[in-house]
């Protein structure tokens, strides 16, 4: 059983048959996405952790 690889890792879960395809794109339309926002499109997230209400590491 081989799988379609595609040219962006978002397209290999979006566009995923079976189970797992499912499941990426039920999250996204769990949060009010519809199927335009990841349909051939990049899907990029950027990640921070800084805050200024949790100055922890602040010196």
């Amino acid at each position: 059983m081989s799988e379609k690889v595609y040219a962006r890792r978002s397209e290999n879960w979006f566009k995923a048959e079976g189970k797992h395809g499912y499941i990426y794109r039920e999250r996204f339309r769990n949060m009010g996405f519809g199927s335009e926002v990841f349909s051939d499109k990049p899907v990029i997230g950027i990640a921070t952790t800084w805050s200024e209400l949790n100055p922890c590491n602040a010196h």
